[in-house]
């Protein structure tokens, strides 16, 4: 999440903008008084756009306009997740012998080749924006990873620069923040001077309706929800709610002994889950209602996602009905671990010959996976698409995509259990999962091999399944009203088919 100074821009202006471009500029123009990245010192520095993992959650975020104009400048279509969902992405970082880059940045020159055309999260930098740990308030702070800010921090024209940005911020670039909202960060502890931004707390976070944003610093606050409420069904946990944090805007608010988590988006707003925890889910229902109605007035469909059977039987006495359900598949551990008899022949062969023809390896996915990890993920996308018209698994196929991505990033934030299948010295396949808070199952909620490494998935599942001996039961999610998904489900021979209610007031 960086980039260059002004000097930089009025001395290349073919590549990396003119002198008229950080005129126009109000960011620019702050920075530039502040003199805190003065003269040459960014072109000099070995810090920016460089990152440590191909995850990091300092890549600079790009909204879907700024997508666009990167693309007209000559960035590579393949450099973000295909298709437009939430308020647009980060690019997928590129790997380089010591390091992870941004796209856009020259390593031989020590520049940016879209300066002219460089995000606002770029323009804003060594500016940060951040939630709060709670997600209840935005704030911003110097980051201090910056040499320059180690160096200035604490001067009065480091201050200064903090308080004619908020001015900015929070008065003429206020919709261009909202529109690229996603370079409001998780908490960071290396962000410096830290100060409330109320105009963007009451528009990101939503805090005059006491609610705030669904972080992973926020999740020992919350998990205790997940755990009272011990339900089997996927989305009741809380690594399984943030993967869609790319997509919606997740907020959340505690009503009693009950936690409420909002996802609104596109003209839509919603509750991701049940009221979560103990005691009667009715009052929370009730407040949730008339949360979801002020969020978004004009939503066509106020509802309940992700509602089990318990929950359904208490809301529906309370005069909300179920609009649809639909099954998610919940397997035998050891059965899908041993893949023995008749019935698992057709899964254990193909099992036996990955082992058999290849040299293959189980292990932990780490952080310089990710690169690969989304390489694979990419090439299968293009694979599957290439074949399949259905729109509705062209959607699912590249949100999946979206929502892995996200998920793998924050993994060891979030809790999230992430495997790699290597197989002759290369990624093979990567799966992903959570304990889910009935203390008996495990959700599966990712599984991509390579589609020209016969066995590669079957022996994916396998092994996942023999490593998490200690869980009785598998949950696999649902099919995504799919056909051919809902049969390679069955295949497996689900124990049972717990159903997901979605419920709408009476």
């Amino acid at each position: 999440m960086s980039t260059f100074d002004a000097a930089q821009g009025r001395r290349d202006g073919n590549a990396t903008g003119g002198a008229d471009d950080c005129a126009c500029d109000p960011l620019t123009a702050v920075l530039d008084r502040s003199a805190l990245l003065r003269g040459n010192r960014c072109l000099a520095c070995r810090v920016c756009c460089r990152f440590p993992s191909a995850g990091s959650p300092l890549a600079p975020f790009f909204s879907h306009d700024e997508i666009s104009r990167a693309h007209a400048a000559g960035l590579a279509a393949d450099a973000f997740p295909p298709a437009r969902f939430g308020p647009g992405h980060s690019p997928f970082l590129v790997s380089e012998p010591e390091f992870h880059r941004c796209p856009a940045f020259r390593v031989p020159t020590n520049d940016c080749a879209l300066y002219r055309v460089r995000p606002l999260d770029c323009r804003l930098y060594p500016l940060l924006l951040t939630y709060s740990s709670d997600g209840a308030q935005v704030l911003l702070g110097l980051d201090s990873y910056c040499p320059a800010v180690a160096e200035t921090a604490d001067t009065p024209a480091a201050h200064r620069l903090l308080e004619e940005a908020a001015a900015l911020l929070e008065g003429p670039l206020l919709p261009q923040v909202v529109e690229s909202r996603g370079i409001v960060g998780a908490w960071k502890d290396h962000l410096l001077h830290a100060r409330p931004l109320p105009r963007l707390g009451r528009l990101l976070c939503r805090s005059d309706l006491g609610l705030a944003r669904f972080t992973p610093t926020a999740r020992a606050a919350l998990e205790p929800f997940f755990n009272a409420h011990r339900g089997e069904l996927s989305y009741h946990a809380f690594a399984s709610v943030h993967a869609w944090s790319d997509f919606f805007d997740l907020r959340w608010k505690v009503c009693g002994d009950r936690l409420l988590l909002f996802a609104q988006g596109d003209g839509d707003a919603f509750l991701m889950t049940p009221p979560l925890g103990r005691g009667d889910p009715r009052p929370a229902a009730r407040e949730a209602l008339e949360l979801l109605r002020a969020l978004d007035p004009a939503a066509p469909s106020p509802r309940i996602q992700e509602s089990d059977d318990a929950t359904v039987r208490s809301l529906t006495a309370d005069g909300w009905r179920v609009r649809e359900s639909a099954p998610e598949y919940l397997y035998d551990r050891a059965e899908l671990a041993d893949l023995r008899g008749n019935r698992f022949a057709g899964k254990r062969q193909p099992c036996n010959r990955f082992e058999r023809e290849h040299d293959w390896r189980w292990r932990p996915l780490e952080p310089e996976d990710l690169s690969a990890a989304a390489g694979l993920h990419r090439r299968w996308l293009e694979r599957r698409l290439a074949t399949e018209p259905d729109e509705v698994f062209r959607a699912q196929a590249e949100a999946s995509l979206r929502a892995a991505w996200r998920s793998l990033r924050d993994a060891d934030a979030t809790g999230l259990v992430a495997r790699a299948l290597d197989a002759d010295g290369r990624l093979a396949g990567f799966t992903a999962g959570c304990p889910l808070h009935d203390g008996r199952t495990f959700a599966v909620l990712y599984e991509i091999a390579d589609l020209d490494i016969p066995g590669a998935a079957q022996a994916m599942f396998r092994a996942f399944c023999r490593e998490l001996a200690p869980f009785a039961f598998i949950n696999a999610g649902s099919d995504s009203g799919l056909q051919a998904l809902a049969r390679v489900k069955e295949s497996y021979h689900p124990l049972r088919r717990p159903l997901a209610h979605v419920l709408v007031p009476g």
